[in-house]
């Protein structure tokens, strides 16, 4: 199983500061001497846990730590040979405490005489390897950390393989270089394994000298983005009341249900098994002066807002995601967010990733002079400087700029961000419209946004009125920002007698530019034609960058002056404020969505739980209605018109009610059209090419197939098993003598021994399960992460998610369609991780859940509704004239070749190849697309074809 979705608990690193900073600073002073020959520790190392506040001894051991501040402070006293010492002093304000002799303990290893080499073994160093990655951390801070000591940590030989234990026999001395700061580590146990790990010890923070002072902004920025978003940052805006303007959101599983399903879409679950906390009067005066106390529940969901996430959680929540679990349901902290009773805290998410590298000292402040300048304060980011960053962009290239009736529409989508960091985070569906003159949509298709791109096409009917025609394209999170950032280009339908006149065409240049190179000056009909493009700057450096490319045949698609590039194609400027508000209205979209409404027999909206399935690609989504009735699907990801299943069921397992979609709210069609300014004349005859190869006839064609076998006879279905031998199976006709409705779940209770199904209800008493199976590990975690065994029907298995419960899957499954149920309680190692918990394994009379003619027959009663998704993907078709360039067909294609995704290399370099037409002449050559920076790129060339 994953690291993240377990148990990560670290412990205190002790209390450091507790402190009403900003009042007269304390000092302690006293002598550091030997235990037990009572002789002064000369140069011992004084210091307050967790902060750059430290001093040393003096030649006798004699010492004074200045700047405390007022409160309760850790002060650690350490010496080499020595085991450390730390004492708690209460400082009042402005108080100096005489601390007498501090006598330290000589360690017992110290007393013999240790050999230390330079050279460890093999094992050492991969322990070495395990040992940085959990203390240090796997983040971007992490790779500028470096310890350098690590000679003095030791792995015991006792320790098992799946867990690692570790020692130090001096301080582990870490320098980060990402913040600027040396770290002394008193390790007093380490200890990791899969489910979680302990680091106990105290820190001494050094603060680094800048070469310059770049240097020390860029540490100070780091030292900032590190705080934000932290456990301490979230304790501290929870304290100040500033949870929510600070970019925090908090949220808690709702009261009275029990462990619930989750999906991994979070819109789908707020209020159904979550709900919004407020943080409101939680905050109380703590048991002593500058400490805090704050009640919370066993469990808080914590989303950051300000920073996105590099490992999501949701697919529709792109911002850092983080759970803390309160064992005893309070902590302590002090004014800074410090937790002083961390042992009680367990996080995971987000804020478990940070570790030793990411680390504060505690009396670090975000907001402090540094020297006689005061450092620029990145400041958390909310309202349009959140949400323009999140802006995307997207300009449509066409293979043509005009079109006949019965013609295909081939098309690119380009994306262009604001931050191309988030270029993973943001839409995934791409709405493409073709627009007549009266403002009317008259075909739209769904485009699946790929590492920024989205191809597709449009067929033109024969019947498709003559006319100014537009091309709209967007995402639903564009929405949010205006109809002004929408893409429209025009594209004008003929008449099938039109011919457009020549026009002469300029275009801007850009700084980057575009080489051309074929094999041969000219090419004769039905040849083979290899094109090598390069894409360089204007210094002959090398670009890499996303191309499309269109090759037309000049005389039968003109040049048109007007028309749209992807020269005109940029980051548009909001004229906004950057401090001004912003309202998200629109959902960002990560996959194909529906919303719909659920009515009882009697025709009225309830709130209920409900089934959705898909039977071609085995998914079975649980939802929930709200109190209208209505409900949404979303994050779905599938090409073409879908049937999908709907089903609600009653107490006793009765399918009841209607299920129907909700149209979509597309926007409305808020823009100026602008038409291409066309010179067209009536030729009175046809002048619509053949555009769409068709195979000639040398093209062969597969006939019927027919195959022969034999019927397998007498054939046992508990043959079948594939997992290795279950340890209970349960026939189907045994489930049905069941009195439970038609509910799978409660079927098995008590049909299989160790098998454990929690129940509980919500607030409109609907049934909610968990299933455990006892014998497998079964160990719950933490985050979203499920004991649950795994779920296999027909082969395919369900579960091992964290986010989802197995119990809904199999709610959903009829008894009446159960061959058999074979259970596996240990672990089954053929399924590896996924089958820690053992596996529940179901066998339907079909031999496919999904795999019936009508999901009807699976699901009686089941409701049936059609879902448009993504658009098929379809290869632009082309003839090959490889084998012979004789056919008895004519080769009149208008569109020569297009090709939509090319990438060049290193060097800039791509290289498409196609074969010519059979019309002489000169083709055009259009490269458009977009550098990996963002700049725009286009090029055009000639062909010139020859008959042959």
């Amino acid at each position: 199983m994953k690291r993240g979705h377990l148990f990560i608990l670290m412990l205190a690193w002790a209390m450091g500061a507790t402190a009403c900073f900003g009042q007269q600073k304390g000092a302690v002073h006293g002598v550091a001497i030997d235990s037990v020959s009572r002789e002064p520790l000369p140069f011992a190392n004084i210091f307050v846990n967790n902060t750059t506040l430290g001093t040393s001894a003096d030649q006798i051991g004699a010492f004074e730590l200045k700047g405390l501040p007022p409160g309760f402070n850790d002060v650690v006293f350490s010496y080499v040979g020595y085991q450390p010492r730390i004492i708690r002093f209460y400082v009042a304000d402005g108080a100096t405490i005489p601390a007498g002799s501090i006598a330290l303990l000589q360690k017992p290893e110290e007393m013999e005489e240790v050999q230390v080499t330079g050279k460890k073994d093999k094992d050492w160093e991969r322990k070495l390897k395990s040992f940085e990655k959990i203390f240090l951390g796997e983040n971007n801070n992490s790779e500028n950390c470096k310890i350098q000591n690590p000679w003095v940590i030791n792995f015991p030989e006792h320790a098992s393989r799946s867990s690692l234990e570790a020692s130090a026999s001096e301080p582990i001395e870490i320098f980060n270089y990402g913040l600027g700061y040396k770290i002394y580590f008193y390790m007093a146990n380490f200890s990791a394994n899969p489910k979680r790990y302990q680091i106990v010890g105290q820190f001494r923070f050094e603060e680094a000298e800048p070469l310059e002072a770049s240097q020390a902004v860029a540490w100070r920025k780091n030292r900032i983005d590190a705080y934000h978003g932290s456990e301490r940052h979230l304790f501290k805006a929870i304290i100040d009341g500033q949870a929510a303007e600070e970019g925090f959101r908090l949220y808690v599983e709702k009261p009275g249900v029990p462990l619930p399903a989750r999906s991994d879409v979070f819109g789908n679950e707020l209020n159904k098994s979550v709900v919004e906390f407020d943080p409101e009067g939680i905050v109380k005066k703590g048991p002593n002066p500058g400490e805090y106390t704050i009640e919370l529940p066993p469990r808080l969901e914590v989303h950051y807002v300000n920073e996105y996430a590099t490992k999501k959680y949701y697919k529709d929540v792109p911002f850092q995601v983080s759970w803390l679990e309160v064992d005893k349901g309070q902590l302590t902290l002090n004014e800074k967010g410090v937790v002083l009773n961390s042992i009680d805290l367990v996080t995971s998410g987000a804020m478990s990733a940070s570790r030793v590298a990411d680390l504060l000292p505690f009396n670090f402040t975000p907001n402090v002079e540094v020297g006689n300048a005061t450092v620029r304060i990145f400041p958390k980011l909310s309202g349009w400087s959140k949400y323009r960053r999140m802006q995307e962009f997207v300009y449509v290239q066409t293979d043509k700029p005009y079109y006949y009736p019965g013609e295909r529409i081939w098309m690119k989508g380009s994306m262009l961000y604001r931050d191309n960091e988030l270029l993973d985070s943001l839409s995934k569906v791409l709405y493409v419209e073709l627009i007549n003159e009266k403002k009317t949509c008259v075909a739209r298709e769904y485009l699946h946004i790929d590492s920024a791109v989205a191809t597709g096409y449009m067929d033109l009917p024969d019947s498709t009125s003559e006319g100014n025609y537009y091309l709209r394209a967007y995402t639903n999170w564009m929405r949010n920002y205006g109809p002004g950032t929408f893409f429209v280009k025009p594209l004008p339908i003929l008449n099938i007698t039109d011919r457009v006149l020549d026009d002469a065409v300029e275009y801007d240049t850009t700084s980057l530019l575009v080489h051309f190179r074929t094999g041969k000056a000219s090419y004769t009909t039905r040849d083979s034609i290899g094109l090598e493009i390069q894409v360089t700057d204007r210094q002959g450096m090398p670009v890499t960058a996303n191309l499309s490319v269109s090759v037309t045949d000049a005389l039968l698609v003109k040049n048109v002056a007007g028309q749209t590039t992807i020269l005109d194609f940029f980051i548009k400027d909001n004229a906004r404020p950057i401090n001004a508000g912003f309202e998200v209205v629109y959902p960002m979209e990560r996959g194909i969505q529906f919303r719909g409404t659920f009515v009882d027999d009697k025709g009225r909206p309830q709130r209920t739980d409900a089934t959705v399935v898909q039977r071609e690609f085995n998914t079975v989504i649980p939802i929930t209605t709200d109190r209208h009735g209505v409900f949404t699907v979303s994050g779905l990801n599938f090409p073409g018109q879908l049937d999908f299943g709907f089903q609600a069921l009653t107490k006793k397992g009765k399918p009841y009610g209607k299920f129907s979609l909700l149209p979509f709210d597309f926007p409305k069609m808020d823009f100026e059209p602008k038409n291409l300014p066309l010179r067209i004349k009536d030729m009175s005859t046809a002048q619509v090419p053949i555009t769409n190869y068709s195979p000639g006839a040398n093209t062969v064609v597969l006939g019927d197939v027919t195959i022969h076998g034999k019927r397998v006879e007498n054939f046992n279905p508990r043959a079948a098993s594939l997992y290795g031998k279950p340890d209970y199976t349960v026939n189907g006709d045994e489930l049905r003598q069941v009195f439970t409705g038609n509910n799978l779940v409660q079927a098995l209770q008590g049909k299989v021994p160790g098998l454990q199904v929690a129940y509980g209800w919500d607030e409109n008493n609907q049934d909610a399960y968990r299933v455990r199976l006892r014998g497998g590990s079964s160990t719950m975690g933490a985050g979203l992460a499920s004991p649950e065994p795994l779920l296999i029907v027909d082969g395919v298995p369900f579960g091992g998610d964290p986010n989802v419960s197995i119990a809904n899957y199999i709610s959903a499954i009829p008894t009446q369609t159960v061959e058999r149920v074979e259970v596996i309680t240990s672990a089954v190692s053929l399924l590896g991780t996924r089958g820690t918990n053992g596996a529940i394994i179901i066998y339907t009379k079909n031999t496919g859940v999904y795999a019936d003619a009508d999901l009807r027959d699976s699901y009686p009663g089941m409701q049936t509704l059609s879902i448009k998704g993504y658009q098929k993907e379809e290869p632009f078709p082309a003839p090959s004239y490889a084998k012979s360039k004789y056919t008895p067909s004519t080769d009149l294609r208008a569109t020569i070749h297009w090709e939509p995704r090319i990438t060049t290399d290193a060097n800039g370099n791509a290289q498409v190849s196609f074969y010519s037409a059979d019309l002489e002449g000169v083709y055009r050559v259009v490269v458009e697309g977009l550098a990996s920076d963002g700049r725009p790129v286009r090029g055009e060339y000639e062909i010139t074809i020859e008959n042959q």
